[in-house]
């Protein structure tokens, strides 16, 4: 039995025949949903003026077998008409004068509908057919249309020619393949042996997608959980289980270690081709450009020379990181970022942050318009994922825009369509202002239903400013008009999702009124977009309690969960808590002095760089003053609000080795610092943490705690202790990163000394020494245990 396996694709009629005869330009120009509307509303007109001998909708499907390639090919026929010849009928919505169309305008309308005959023809045994375009006006449904007679020789001479045109890119997929499976079938782990608790992890994640599972791992620092979950699903591809990887991240640093997990296992031989989509306004060559081809080169033709791109890319590399698509778009004059959409198609492991496939906004819709798939969905650093879906599946929308927009409109009151439009406007603006009356004792109001009133009221204003945005592209407001627009839109899809895991509330801000629809639980639409997948794992080095991941980002008890041990050496580290500092809010003040004694001691205690991270600004500036006045020997750096990424690159560029004097960070807890970063060697060897990191108290953590305190579920935890000890445990990891880093992690709040707090704790940070006025000589006596 052959070990070759058969290259399948599906695709659509009219994708097909876009892909092989694609041309002109990319144009992102607003094209209003009411356009759309109109179009689908003009074929329902049509069809419904058509006698009984004309069937509507009529869905056709056909499979293509060429050596090991099988192509499914489907598509939906506007109408097939029966009389003495069966006619297709494929009705197009046009805004042109119908006298000033011919027949010959538009070939690709011609071939989608002869496809559609030629399968029509051949399920049927038919020996001729027609083809009828039938255009029709959107705004008053006038109707022209052309007919052309064909025998079924004339469609499959004109299906064949399109299909082997089609078949040259489907053969270079399916070379591809065979090349791939061949790899990494071939494939080694790319380490001369397993670490600690490696071996277990590989495991998991490939029973994982066999299984088609979803799996959490609390993998710390050291364990390589990169190359752990990335080697297993690969070979997973290799075995038939899974057809494509999403790598998914929050961060930059962790996409670059993806990558560089794909460029050790090619050195072992693997050929694979992975792609990182980078943020449109990140990789965008003309920023100050519309994405419309009256303004931007790189949009003109895009579509002109797209393939030609597109094979070229393929055949000349494996790894489309950022830099490589940058290359081949300036070298090909396409825009960069749709190139990358264009690429992923092909792509075996998309590299991308978590919105490309979650987040229903932005979300890559290509791959998940059907249900049935088989991709494999690794999410790393999935201890941020929690507030980023909330946030997701969350919208908010204020008043004072729409303010704004009755000004800027008001010297066009009187022009045709603008003024129901400014009613509408008027009216959304005093139902926002009505439920100001709701917050007069305080700044906010919740309540437990969709504003299901207010919500109407924004389905027609998306309806008006549609016309609006349309048709009058000169007004001075109409980018105040087009943002608005697409947050009511956003409320609206959003409201579409509003279940019992949903609170509403509305909150007085700078005298604005701003009303929220707020996803408390996210785990329902999180599944059901892993619905797509052949499995899902969560993983991360602070994936703990795991059982507070695991039910916010699923509902299966089938689900495996697995918590791995520190590979290094316990002896390289220590954990000591400062049990005599309280930080609640109304002691703070108290704690200034104290907290700048114990970093005086630590900094002096052995030279080197160490970072002290606080809740807060103002809790840094507050110590940091008072570290200065004890004048201690040391380099000092701030981190201040708002850094730039090269400002990053400079506070982290102070880091040096092997010092002569040490460096004292202030930076703040769950900051651009606290997290993905990695300072090796003796660049850092020490941290402190003020605090336990707890979320400042305000509405929407208070929402939460709630609704799980609804659910009779540990609900002060899932709202405040949870997510603040996660960034404890990010900040604690930056200090031992490899096997021979050496390193103190100081905990300076008397709260972990509780049962409650110790129980999250991970068992790996054993023992804990607690300190407190004698710190300078437990610290002392620490290094030396250490060196």
């Amino acid at each position: 039995m052959s070990d070759i396996k058969i290259t399948e694709i599906d695709i659509s009629v009219r994708d097909l025949i876009h892909f092989v005869y694609r041309g002109g330009d990319l144009d992102a120009r607003f094209v209003g949903k009411s356009r759309a509307l109109k179009g689908t509303k003009a074929h329902q007109a049509i069809q419904k003026k058509m006698g009984d001998d004309y069937v509507s909708e009529v869905t056709l499907k056909h499979e293509v077998s060429r050596d090991n390639i099988l192509i499914r090919i489907k598509g939906r026929v506007d109408g097939v008409i029966h009389g003495d010849m069966i006619t297709i009928d494929e009705i197009k919505s046009t805004l042109r004068e119908l006298d000033s169309l011919s027949e010959d305008d538009y070939p690709m309308h011609w071939l989608q509908g002869e496809f559609y005959a030629y399968i029509y023809a051949l399920k049927h045994d038919k020996k001729e057919m027609k083809v009828q375009l039938t255009y029709v006006t959107v705004d008053d449904f006038q109707v022209r249309r052309f007919e052309r007679p064909y025998t079924f020789e004339d469609l499959e001479a004109i299906f064949s020619e399109t299909l082997e045109l089609y078949l040259d890119f489907a053969y270079r997929i399916d070379d591809w393949q065979q090349i791939r499976d061949a790899s990494i079938k071939a494939l080694s782990f790319p380490f001369e042996s397993y670490r600690k608790g490696q071996r277990d992890m590989a495991v998991c994640v490939y029973k994982t997608i066999q299984e088609k599972k979803k799996s959490f791992i609390q993998a710390p620092t050291g364990i390589g959980k990169t190359i752990s979950t990335l080697f297993p699903t690969v070979k997973a591809i290799g075995e038939g289980h899974t057809s494509k990887i999403f790598y998914l991240t929050a961060k930059t640093i962790t996409r670059s270690v993806a990558e560089e997990a794909f460029d050790l296992m090619r050195q072992e031989g693997l050929r694979m081709k992975n792609l990182t989509i980078t943020a449109k306004d990140k990789i965008c060559f003309e920023k100050d450009a519309a994405c419309i081809p009256e303004e931007c080169s790189y949009a003109k033709g895009y579509y002109n020379r797209i393939n030609d791109a597109i094979k070229d890319i393929l055949d000349k590399t494996d790894a489309y990181t950022r830099e490589v698509i940058e290359e081949y778009a300036i070298k090909h004059h396409v825009c960069p970022f749709e190139f990358s959409l264009d690429i992923a198609l092909i792509a075996d492991c998309i590299i991308c942050d978590y919105n490309y496939v979650f987040d229903p906004r932005v979300n890559l819709k290509r791959f998940f318009a059907d249900v049935q798939k088989d991709y494999a969905f690794l999410i790393d650093e999935a201890h941020n994922l929690v507030d980023r879906a909330r946030g997701m599946f969350s919208s908010k929308i204020a008043k004072k825009p729409l303010l704004d927009i009755k000004r800027g409109l008001k010297p066009h009151a009187k022009k045709d369509k603008i003024e129901p439009f400014m009613k509408v406007v008027t009216k959304l603006n005093k139902a926002l202002l009505d439920y100001k009356n709701d917050c007069i004792e305080k700044d906010k109001f919740i309540f437990h239903d969709q504003p299901i009133e207010l919500i109407q009221i924004m389905r027609r204003f998306s309806q008006l400013a549609d016309v609006i945005l349309s048709d009058y592209k000169d007004l001075e407001c109409y980018d105040l008009i087009l943002d608005y627009y697409f947050e009511v839109l956003n409320m609206i899809n959003i409201s579409e999702l509003y279940d019992d895991a949903y609170k509403t509330y509305v909150e007085i801000k700078r005298n604005d009124i701003e009303l929220n629809l707020f996803c408390v639980d996210p785990a329902f639409l999180l599944s059901q977009t892993l619905k797509h997948g052949a499995g899902a794992v969560f993983f991360s080095a602070t994936l703990s309690p795991i059982q507070y991941f695991h039910r916010l980002y699923s509902y299966e008890e089938k689900d495996y969960t697995l918590i791995l041990s520190s590979p290094f050496d316990e002896k390289n580290r220590m954990y000591m808590i400062g049990s005599d500092i309280k930080t609640t809010y109304k002691q703070r003040q108290y704690s200034y002095e104290d907290i700048a004694l114990y970093i005086r001691d630590m900094a002096l205690s052995k030279t080197g760089n160490y970072i002290v991270f606080f809740s807060s600004y103002v809790y840094k500036k507050e110590v940091l003053e008072c570290f200065e006045d004890l004048e201690v020997d040391v380099d000092i750096v701030d981190q201040q609000r708002d850094l730039s990424e090269n400002e990053k690159e400079e506070f982290l560029g102070q880091f040096k080795e092997d010092v002569e004097k040490s460096m004292v960070a202030f930076c703040v807890l769950g900051g651009s610092f606290s997290e993905g970063v990695d300072l090796r060697g003796n660049r850092l060897i020490g941290t402190a943490i003020v605090g336990v990191g707890l979320p400042m108290v305000c509405l929407e953590r208070e929402i939460i705690k709630s609704y799980h305190q609804e659910h009779d579920e540990d609900a002060f935890n899932y709202a405040y202790v949870y997510p603040g000890l996660n960034k404890v445990m990010q900040a604690a990891g930056r200090v031992i990163r490899t096997e021979e880093d050496k390193g103190i992690i100081m905990l300076l709040d008397e709260r972990y000394t509780y049962h409650s707090y110790r129980q999250v704790i991970p068992y790996d940070w054993r023992p804990l020494i607690t300190t407190r006025r004698t710190f300078k000589q437990d610290i002392q006596y620490s290094w030396d245990q250490i060196l």
